[in-house]
């Protein structure tokens, strides 16, 4: 009797509403669940960087074909896994503020934050692959 106790007493459990428990505590478990899927999502992004830092270092210092094939592909597979794991985090954030009326401001927008810092260097890494592969050509009038 005391565990209900405790339960009604943090859960907001009324005698009219006996599944208030279950839903606040599956609430309150999503919220966590969103709090430590951040927390990933920031180490995600700094492996990400650490990638991009490796990627950037091959401007600098002789490397070889194989280096460079291996860092790019690990730094797009990281933009992958980094970019769904945004998608997830952003639905959970939606979830959330549908459901309990509560908009998780700070993880839904440092989620979109650390997803444009991906993105943004996605677009240099492929632009700096498009330009050292083919050249740069510049066209005055059309095509």
């Amino acid at each position: 009797m005391t565990q209900l106790k405790k339960l009604s007493s943090l859960a907001c459990l009324s005698v009219l509403h006996p599944w208030a428990v279950c839903y606040t505590l599956f609430m309150l478990r999503m919220r966590r669940t969103l709090a430590f899927s951040a927390r990933i999502h920031n180490y995600l992004l700094l492996l990400y960087l650490f990638s991009f830092a490796l990627y950037v270092s091959q401007l600098w210092w002789e490397t070889t074909g194989r280096f460079g094939t291996l860092v790019g592909t690990m730094h797009t597979m990281l933009a992958a896994v980094s970019l769904g794991h945004a998608a997830v985090l952003l639905v959970m954030s939606l979830f959330i503020w549908i459901v309990d009326r509560v908009f998780p401001a700070w993880d839904f927008f440092g989620t979109i934050l650390r997803s444009f810092v991906i993105g943004t260097c996605q677009v240099l890494v492929a632009l700096h692959a498009t330009v050292s592969d083919e050249g740069l050509a510049l066209r005055l009038f059309g095509g």
